[in-house]
């Protein structure tokens, strides 16, 4: 049980700290924040934030929210991914390049890399 949150705002990073503690009961061993640049004229930002309960994956590599290599997408994923050599497997026989460094090794960031691949 992980929690989420999500708000835009012109003051969201602000904002997110209050509705993080507010779902604090649903993950106390992390959390996470993050915000765009500015989205909009009004000077509205999105903002994520993740409560993380660490049961089979209790490394420091499953801090989130996540990046691509390249930084320019962020995610924020609940859950666990059983089936992570299948689909590794699946997508290399099609001749996608799959790209992970060591540091991570949080299976939900080997899919989101790999499901990046396709782009």
């Amino acid at each position: 049980m992980c929690g989420i949150a999500g708000i835009i705002n012109t003051n969201s990073e602000a904002r997110i700290g209050a509705m993080l503690k507010t779902i604090e009961h649903r993950g106390r061993d992390d959390e996470g924040v993050w915000a765009s640049d500015v989205a909009d004229d009004a000077g509205r930002r999105v903002c994520f934030g993740h409560r993380r309960l660490s049961i089979i994956d209790t490394g420091a590599a499953g801090h989130q929210p996540m990046h691509d290599k390249e930084k320019n997408i962020a995610i924020i994923f609940n859950g666990e991914i059983y089936n992570f050599h299948e689909i590794r497997k699946t997508l290399i026989s099609l001749g996608h390049q799959i790209y992970y460094p060591d540091r991570y090794r949080s299976d939900y960031l080997r899919l989101f890399t790999m499901g990046y691949s396709f782009f």
